[in-house]
């Protein structure tokens, strides 16, 4: 798994790029934090960077796992194909 980070304006490329919302909410002068609203998904990305499958926060960890093999296997077929 990858995370991605970067430059303001490399991220806001990628955020629309892929669709994520993301929102700063204003830093708290005393504790200077602040809260980060985004979309709360997980994204299969392929080697040509578009999107295979995305997984929201409902889906079980195994179950995402088995379902990126299967994406993987679906792909060594393929593969084996050519």
């Amino acid at each position: 798994m990858i995370g991605l980070t970067g430059t303001e304006d490399n991220l806001k490329k990628i955020t629309k790029a892929y669709g994520v919302y993301v929102k700063f909410s204003e830093e708290d002068e005393i504790t200077k934090e602040y809260i980060v609203d985004h979309s709360m998904f997980t994204f299969l990305v392929g080697l040509d960077g578009k999107i295979l499958n995305y997984y929201g926060h409902d889906v079980m960890a195994e179950d995402m796992t088995e379902l990126v093999l299967e994406r993987f296997r679906e792909h060594q077929q393929q593969q084996n194909k050519n």
